[in-house]
């Protein structure tokens, strides 16, 4: 299967976690201090949220001041909602050190004027369309977490980099956002950064290499010049998007997903959950995010979608959509006056990503126990009988039959939990469209009294073995 494809699909997924990580509550909650415990007790479990028992009492404080905060917005007639999120016991300030830290303007400061390639390539661009998702076109991997590390910088480096390249070579490949806090020495790691010299390192060291071979740790650490030295992608310099001009803007993300900076230190924007947001904010830029489209909802109102790193269970599933086309030049909190992009002018690159294995081996049959112990490691290939009335129209919830062992289907098994009730459950991915069962999924019973599984999971699984990172081929020369 195609990488886009895989792509697709596990973005699918993430929405479904992002969806089941909502957290709600009521205006009984608040109504008086043993509710509002009740509440919080219920919100530290839901977001396992630990914290030391002399803490405690403080940070309910907190969160209650939170909870008020984000209750009497939502009362407010305004074209965006908040929610009680993961950051639900933090205070503005420690929300801003920890995740709008990367002092974008105390390096832009530093750095003096801009080092791009100069000009601006999309300037008599006119074909301009009304709307545009690079999300739908291949060219955004899932949504990443940048962790309590001001890499912000870098993550949105990436999501320029990796968009360009799929532009390009219509293949997408998840790169490293932590070669570039380890190796990039102009910026500062998790100490902040400018995706400028981000997309200047990229340049310079003659490309990037995958999430997988440098994976993200959330923390600065000395650059591996073994991985460094294994770049992937390349691309050949970067522009500059004319400063606080949003029609250039515009021209700029209809041909690429493009890298902005924004103030992100506001409660509203800690706390944004859907809708268009308006603000309020500044511009004090202090986080890197990117531009992966835009559009304009049905009333008419125009926005930016803007991809995040801050994991899906913030705001839509990791996005947050804002607003487009705004008096003010600098736009919705100042995203118009620092955007970048890469330029990649071929689909010329350190070519191909060469997958590998080792062999394969089964599960032992009619073994659940055995299946659990696997797909705790790695998905396992299973077949299954999809051949029933009730396969076929299944939307959502735990499947448990009808069904027999014709075993006349093969799908994965990616995961596997239990639902609120105990109902214990496998979760499989099919491959007939995000639009079937639970956006291309479907949880299945796991642990039934027949040795086959539901619908017979049990009988044929496999999985393959790969012993090593030996995964690259370089086949073709620059």
């Amino acid at each position: 299967m195609k990488m886009e494809k895989k792509v697709v699909l596990v973005f699918a997924l993430f929405a479904i976690l992002g969806l089941a990580q909502s957290f709600d509550f009521s205006e009984k909650d608040l109504e008086t201090e043993d509710s509002l415990w009740s509440l919080y007790e219920k919100w530290r479990s839901h977001h396992t949220v630990s914290r030391d028992l002399s803490e405690k009492n403080k940070r309910f404080n907190v969160f209650k001041e939170n909870v008020k905060y984000i209750h009497e917005f939502n009362k407010e007639d305004n074209p965006y909602k908040l929610k009680l999120n993961k950051f639900g016991d933090m205070t503005n300030f420690e929300f801003r050190s920890t995740y709008a830290s990367s002092k974008i303007e105390h390096h832009s400061m530093m750095r003096g004027p801009t080092r791009g390639t100069g000009g601006f390539m999309y300037e008599n661009f006119e074909n301009v369309p009304t709307s545009i998702d690079w999300r739908t076109k291949g060219a955004v991997a899932p949504i990443k977490n940048q962790g309590q590390c001001g890499s912000c910088w870098a993550f949105s480096t990436v999501v320029g980099v990796e968009g360009i390249n799929q532009i390009k070579t219509k293949k997408l490949v998840t790169l490293s956002e932590q070669e570039l806090v380890d190796c990039s020495t102009e910026n500062s790691g998790c100490n902040g950064g400018l995706m400028d010299y981000g997309y200047e390192f990229v340049k310079s060291n003659g490309g990037l290499t995958t999430e997988m071979n440098y994976p993200y740790k959330a923390q600065d650490g000395s650059c591996d010049s073994s991985k460094q030295n294994d770049p992937l992608v390349t691309i050949d310099g970067h522009q500059d998007v004319p400063a606080n001009n949003e029609n250039a803007l515009l021209k700029a993300v209809a041909n690429q997903p493009v890298s902005i900076a924004i103030d992100a230190s506001g409660n509203a924007f800690q706390f944004y959950s859907e809708g268009v947001f308006t603000g309020p904010c500044g511009t004090g830029l202090d986080h890197g995010v990117a531009i992966v489209g835009y559009g304009a909802t049905a009333d008419g109102t125009k926005y930016w979608i803007v991809r995040n790193s801050w994991g899906s269970d913030w705001g839509e599933q990791g996005y947050i959509r804002m607003k487009r086309g705004i008096a003010a030049k600098h736009g919705t909190c100042g995203l118009a006056m620092q955007p970048s992009y890469p330029i990649k002018n071929s689909p010329r690159e350190v070519d191909s990503l060469l997958v590998t294995i080792d062999g394969h081996q089964d599960v032992p049959t009619n073994d659940e126990d055995a299946l659990m112990k696997a797909v705790a490691n790695q998905p396992v290939s299973v077949a299954i009988d999809a051949g029933g009335f009730f396969f076929q129209f299944y939307r959502e919830g735990v499947f448990t039959g009808f069904c027999g062992t014709q075993l006349d289907h093969g799908v994965a098994i990616v995961g596997y939990g239990t639902a609120n009730d105990g109902t214990k459950y496998w979760t499989v991915r099919n491959s007939w469209g995000p639009d079937w069962g639970e956006q291309g999924y479907i949880r299945m019973k796991r642990g039934i009294a027949a040795a086959h599984g539901t619908c017979g999971i049990a009988m044929e699984a496999s999985y393959p073995i790969k012993n090593s990172l030996n995964r690259q081929a370089l086949k073709d020369e620059l």
